[in-house]
């Protein structure tokens, strides 16, 4: 029985307009004009038998009908944008686009993503560095990882995002071997007299572990401050005084003998490491760099 199917411009021009909110920016993307933009999309709504946008003065909002065809067509879409580039170009290398919080990529996904690349030749990795947030069905981004606290993360992303755990990490102090040695830290009140190093927005660290440690002189509130994980370790490691580390990101740093744990109390977290993919639609790039993450991260697929 052959496929009902609706015009394509006008579906192109229908997903254009609802992703960008705007029939002139969906114009200016497709490289026509706003007119031919509304008749596209009236022709869809013509041969739907629906409307699909809310029209009043010079804007447009999508109806319900208009919000449950957007995701589809979109993935729609792109699979056959992708499908024509597969078959039309069977041995380029296309792109996948990761965003990631800069400690988590610095300390632990750059140095495992060249097993990625030897095991998937064909994908090139791009790696963008930021904490802000976003949305996946609006921008190039294919794939994000980001840091939540694992109490209530599935309130916190959009319907149309799939959330899978990564990894979470526990905490503990972590210093120069020089600086453990000429100071003699053996006990927990022995940090009274060290300076501590503190993760601005992690303000917290220092007086949970210090509490479950048991520690009744240390001022976990002292020391100076960093605007990262990466910063405080790496101010540590150089003997500045003594950091809070997680095991994640510091391991390296302990195997080969720049950092030292004093103490043997590692405090889990009570946050994680989460990677977000759009819902509705996987590139085969997306599939693969899921199955392999997941997999450094020991988890099961």
């Amino acid at each position: 029985m052959p496929r009902r199917l609706p015009p394509l411009n006008a579906c192109r021009a229908f997903e254009a307009a609802a992703r960008l909110s705007s029939f002139t920016r969906a114009a200016e993307e497709l490289h026509v004009t706003q007119t031919a933009v509304s008749h596209q999309v009236k022709q869809l709504e013509q041969w739907l038998g629906t409307r699909l946008f809310q029209r009043h003065n010079n804007q447009v909002s999508l109806t319900a009908q208009g919000k449950s065809l957007q995701p589809v067509l979109w993935d729609a879409l792109e699979r056959l944008a992708h499908g024509v580039e597969t078959v039309a170009n069977p041995a380029s290398v296309t792109p996948l686009i990761i965003s990631a919080q800069p400690n988590f990529a610095f300390k632990w996904l750059i140095p495992r993503l060249p097993d990625f690349a030897r095991k998937n030749p064909l994908i090139e990795p791009h790696i963008l560095t930021t904490d802000r947030t976003f949305d996946l069905a609006n921008t190039d981004i294919d794939v994000a990882i980001r840091h939540a606290d694992t109490v209530g993360v599935a309130d916190s992303v959009p319907p149309d995002v799939q959330c899978e755990l990564i990894c979470a990490a526990k905490m503990f102090p972590v210093a120069s071997p020089g600086l453990v040695g000429t100071q003699h830290i053996e006990r927990v009140d022995d940090l009274e007299r060290q300076t501590l190093l503190h993760v601005v927005g992690a303000a917290d660290d220092w007086r949970l572990w210090l509490s479950a440690a048991g520690a009744r002189k240390v001022d976990a509130e002292r020391g100076p401050r960093f605007d990262s994980y990466a910063a405080s370790v790496e101010a540590a490691a150089h003997g500045w005084g003594i950091a809070m580390g997680m095991d994640i990101f510091v391991q390296e740093d302990i195997d080969n003998g720049r950092l030292v744990a004093p103490f043997d109390l590692r405090l889990p977290r009570s946050a994680a490491w989460y990677l977000l993919t759009a819902k509705h639609f996987q590139k085969p790039n997306v599939l693969k760099f899921r199955t392999w993450i997941l997999a450094q991260a020991g988890r099961r697929i």
